[in-house]
């Protein structure tokens, strides 16, 4: 299994160094965005000193750090059934576990560059960190990490049962209905408190709040139940979803290739 683990690490290494002419299309939509919201800087949320532009930058950065692993990676494995790849990975010794590996280590690797390259942009834009204290933003060294691999196995689950690209547009409509619950581009206390109760089910949630408590002062608080972010609550959700979600995807990856080794024997 050890060699399984470094053969995939490998293996993503590559796609990563391979896949790097794309990053421009992972940061176009998120630059462009905050553009726009820097113009919105002098707007405040109603009994907050921050702005709505401040307020969704960092929403935007979570949601855009998702977005570019979740979506990369199930567009890349309902190819790689389509062309074989996955079934030729799957004839090797634990060849599903390097294959995850594989994809893991590539989309999180271009995720982490898309999310260093919008966040140094967002920070320039707002006119420096508005943390306090401002070595908060040391934060996002686990939140992010641990908010992708919470969110990439569900990328895995859906690039394993979509066959079509065309039904990428389902994990869109999925990721818009997550964003209205989950808070990210305005405080989640304006809808209504069942709708709350449910974002916080949600990874989504739990990162925005995370990227929100590095880089905005503490007067914006987001927390439903406590009135102020709870990193403890941030870990546990996270992991959980991390966990279950490795769990689940790689039953879903065997079982795509079998399914997938069926078709071709037709």
């Amino acid at each position: 299994m050890a060699v399984a683990l470094q053969a995939g690490f490998s293996r993503g290494l590559i796609e990563f160094r391979n896949s790097m002419n794309t990053i421009g299309g992972y940061i176009f939509f998120p630059l462009v965005a905050i553009v726009v919201l820097y113009f919105l800087r002098d707007v405040t949320i109603a009994g907050s000193d921050s702005s709505v532009g401040s307020y969704a930058i960092p929403g935007i950065i979570a949601l855009n750090a998702i977005l570019s692993g979740l979506m990369g990676i199930a567009s890349t494995l309902m190819q790689e059934k389509e062309d074989g790849t996955l079934l030729r990975a799957q004839c090797l010794p634990h060849g599903t576990l390097s294959y995850f590996v594989g994809k893991i280590v590539a989309q999180s690797s271009l995720a982490l560059i898309a999310f260093l390259i919008v966040t140094t942009f967002a920070v320039v834009m707002l006119g420096g960190v508005q943390s306090e204290p401002a070595w908060q933003i040391l934060s996002l060294l686990w939140i992010v990490p641990l908010g992708l691999a919470a969110t990439l196995p569900i990328g895995v689950i859906f690039g394993a049962f979509l066959s079509r690209p065309r039904q990428l547009s389902f994990i869109s409509l999925a990721m818009m209905a997550m964003t209205v619950v989950s808070g990210i581009f305005y405080p989640i206390t304006t809808i209504p408190v069942f709708v709350q109760w449910l974002g916080l089910g949600f990874p989504l949630y739990w990162l925005g709040a995370g990227m929100r408590s590095a880089l905005l002062p503490p007067t914006v608080n987001t927390e439903v139940l406590t009135g102020a972010w709870v990193p403890g609550a941030t870990l546990a959700v996270l992991a959980t979803w991390a966990v279950l979600g490795a769990i689940v995807a790689g039953v879903v990856l065997r079982r795509a290739g079998q399914r997938e080794n069926g078709t071709r024997n037709h």
